[in-house]
């Protein structure tokens, strides 16, 4: 069929519209008058398919449905995360490398705000938007494109003097007005609100029904050039300025700063700035101007050595403290929670505020009533920061800490660590407080179940938080061993479980019953035994009955075991305690305890830590696969470390390593050293 003049016509100009709206912010004609144009372009393309295109300015109000779900993307070139800077000292170090490495000191910095959203990649090829993808884990994302051609600002046609193939990255986020009004919308039809524009971004991205997606209110903004066919840019906003002819929305008022004092200044500016902004944003990122540069600097695992984003401080709101909470835990770790009145920082509604012990209820001088100042740590966590004592009124009572707990009324104390001093093992008393119930207490019941049923521990499918905890409410399970002695008659009462699902849960608690020496052990919730113990015994011991056999003094001899780990040890295993009576019926209902099978130590004696996200195996499993060759495995870097292994996201930890010049890995190399 002949191409239609008025159809053509109409893609023009309803594309410069767009452009000039969405990127210029500079329309010239009215909503009314857009819309008029875009209708009879929709009417030509409906009457005539033929004159449907790729470019379309009607291809942005969705219609797709990604069925079976999203399909992966593996990324020609990785997409990076950044290292991070929360103060002029972490800056002045990513500075110092460059200047060292490039023996420059004079250094020249484009400057770019933080968006908080999703980093999503734009493949263009002839001009026209051809992929859209998220990061996913850097190697590999998930194919959006359906979504992405509906985001309002995001051209499907490239405009002037395009490359025949283009990669440009940037962030899809969700202004913070159109965020307001989305939840209004979700209020008003009774759907679930979304916590932040950050979330509502990726939630809305990544739906599977591109109208959905067309109907947030979702904007576009590039951060990199990652290739385009017989260009080289010099310099990232010479790239950026390549980006914004082509019709690509880019940053406005890009500059280049040169030098610490220009950086600091460029920061605390937009620091100022960002409450008026319509979009968050939580922090800036430098990056070296020159692209030449920035390849000479390359990368360390998956962080450039190039870029840094230097984070703002939280933001800080007063509220009311209305009651302080105690939570108590798995372990009876009684944990203060304040419950404030509902208040909105850095774009989440906070009503708690976790405290973590009791000393600090003190340092804070709470009393009921109070003013308080609340931020989130990290943008993430609630915190609070201290009371305001001059808004206090004169009858306020002050928070005491518990000296029964509230679930069962057992005695709450504190804890006590032992630490030798001249040879001799001294008690110490601890912030944190503990309630003595044990597993007599049901908070403590109800969570050791619920760790105990998990996959990383005995692994029941079908057996989940709400399941366990409304079966402990029924007085059906009044401990772990009760779980191998459910029948069909007890959980078909349970509501919401029909035949189906009661089979199958039998099913897997049967299948449950097979499992391995440190599983068994670690279901056992044991204070001070977690799974590196676990792990230790199981492979020093083979057996259970050979554990329940070892004094306090056989545990203390083993390597890393302490006296405060070894009297939890004696204490649980010894003849009547809760727990041994616990295990014992567990094995008469029919647990089976694996033998302990010879293990490869080839990695013995070597000391592993992961970070960030791997491609190819969760790090729970990794972390399997080199305890399994003998290995052990830390959450943290130090100086006993063998080798930091670093995914995408590495964070913190790869400074950590190379501040003490420990080996960093990376997921080729992990996959040789687990064969």
């Amino acid at each position: 069929m002949p191409i239609n003049p008025r159809a053509a016509e109409l893609r023009q100009l309803l594309n410069e519209h767009n452009h000039r709206y969405h990127v210029l912010d500079a329309p010239i004609i009215t909503d009314g008058e857009f819309n008029a144009l875009f209708q009879e372009l929709k009417a030509i393309e409906v009457a005539d398919p033929s004159q449907l295109t790729p470019d379309s300015p009607t291809q942005k109000v969705g219609g797709y449905v990604a069925v079976g779900g999203l399909k992966p993307v593996t990324h020609a070139v990785r997409m990076l995360s950044l290292d991070n800077a929360f103060e002029d000292a972490d800056f002045h170090k990513f500075e110092k490398v460059i200047a060292v490495e490039l023996g420059e000191t004079e250094l020249e910095y484009a400057e770019e705000p933080k968006y908080d959203g999703l980093a999503t990649s734009l493949i263009y090829i002839d001009g026209i938007l051809n992929l859209g993808a998220t990061r996913g884990d850097g190697d590999t994302g998930e194919d959006v494109t359906h979504t992405v051609r509906t985001v309002r600002n995001i051209p499907l046609k490239l405009r002037g003097n395009y490359p025949a193939f283009l990669e440009v990255r940037g962030e899809v986020f969700m202004p913070r007005d159109g965020f307001e009004a989305l939840n209004k919308r979700q209020i008003e039809q009774g759907l679930k609100t979304y916590s932040n524009p950050r979330n509502a971004a990726a939630g809305s991205l990544r739906q599977l029904d591109s109208a959905v997606a067309a109907s947030r209110p979702l904007e576009f903004c590039a951060y990199s050039l990652v290739k385009a066919d017989g260009l080289r840019p010099e310099t990232h906003i010479e790239a950026m300025e390549l980006l914004k002819s082509w019709g690509i929305p880019v940053t406005p008022g890009l500059a280049v700063i040169k030098g610490f004092e220009g950086v600091k200044k460029a920061w605390e500016n937009l620091l100022e700035r960002r409450p008026t902004l319509n979009y968050d944003i939580d922090g800036i990122v430098f990056k070296l101007n020159k692209i030449e540069l920035q390849e000479e600097m390359g990368f360390v695992g998956r962080v450039p050595r190039f870029a840094i984003a230097w984070k703002f401080p939280a933001e800080e709101v007063s509220t009311e403290l209305l009651k302080v909470d105690t939570q108590i835990g798995r372990t009876g770790l009684a944990t203060p929670v304040a419950r404030v009145r509902p208040v909105q920082v850095g774009g989440v509604v906070v009503s708690n505020v976790t405290l973590h012990n009791w000393d600090e209820v003190a340092r804070l001088d709470l009393h009921e009533g109070d003013t308080v100042i609340i931020r989130r740590a990290g943008d993430v966590i609630p915190q609070m920061m201290m009371s305001v004592a001059e808004k206090r009124l004169p009858d306020a009572k002050p928070i005491q800490a518990p000296s029964h707990c509230p679930r069962c009324n057992s005695e709450i104390l504190n804890d006590t660590d032992l630490i030798k001093k001249k040879g001799k093992w001294i008690e110490v008393k601890q912030a944190y407080r503990r309630c003595q119930g044990g597993i007599v207490c049901d908070a403590q019941r109800d969570e050791m179940i619920i760790n105990a049923v998990s996959r990383e521990v005995l692994d029941i499918d079908g057996l989940g938080k709400t399941t366990v905890k409304t079966l402990c409410d029924m007085g059906i399970l009044k401990d772990l061993s009760d779980v191998f002695a459910l029948t069909y008659d007890q959980l078909i009462t349970v509501e919401g479980m029909a035949d189906a699902s009661v089979n199958k849960l039998l099913a897997a608690i049967e299948t449950a019953k097979k499992t391995e020496l440190h599983r068994f052990l670690r279901s056992l919730g044991i204070r001070n035994a977690g799974e590196g113990t676990a792990k230790d015994l199981a492979k020093q011991f083979l057996s259970f009955d050979a554990i329940l056999g070892k004094t306090y003094n056989d545990f203390l001899a083993l390597p890393d075991f302490g006296p405060k780990t070894s009297l939890s040890l004696t204490k649980a295993f010894e003849p009547g305690s809760p727990i041994r009576v616990m295990a014992e019926r567990m094995l008469s209902l029919g647990v089976d305890i694996a033998p302990v099978a010879q293990q490869d130590t080839s990695l013995a004696g070597h000391v592993y830590v992961l970070t960030g996200t791997l491609s190819q195996m969760s790090r729970g499993e990794a972390k399997a696969k080199l305890e399994a060759k003998g290995a052990k495995t830390s959450g943290s870097v130090g100086k006993k470390t063998t080798a930091l292994i670093a995914g995408a996201d590495g964070g913190g930890k790869l400074a950590e390593a190379d501040a003490l010049k420990i080996p960093v890995l990376n997921e080729d190399d992990l996959m040789r050293l687990i064969g």
